[in-house]
């Protein structure tokens, strides 16, 4: 009601006021992922090491990227449970494969040449 979006149940009248209002719900502008908007926009710059060392380290940016891919994780497991079906999914961060998995198979190897499976 202070920041004129609601009117009062009753007759009542507010006083005029001036507020600062911040709207609580914040809309994303994009879906797209961090990392893919700086790639999008400043691809020279965020490929640099020295913007690694400057921004991304400095900014706990890692840790963002992460809470992605454990969001990512749980959205993939609650869709697999729920619809009763089995997955087989190629996940090269093992904490990430022991998060999504019941079993885990690991290969050892060279990639395209010779692997050993491990379970």
């Amino acid at each position: 009601m202070l920041a004129g979006n609601l009117k009062p149940d009753g007759d009542e009248k507010c006083p005029v006021l001036h507020v600062s209002y911040k709207p609580q719900k914040i809309s994303p502008k994009s879906e797209k992922t961090v990392q893919n908007l700086l790639l999008e926009k400043i691809r020279d710059s965020f490929t640099h090491p020295q913007f690694s060392t400057d921004v991304l380290k400095p900014l706990q940016m890692e840790r963002l990227y992460d809470q992605q891919r454990l969001h990512a994780a749980k959205v993939i497991k609650r869709f697999i449970l729920h619809a009763k079906k089995t997955a087989f999914v190629v996940e090269h961060d093992f904490i990430m494969a022991t998060y999504l998995a019941d079993r885990v198979v690991v290969f050892d190897g060279q990639p395209g040449v010779k692997a050993t499976a491990t379970t």
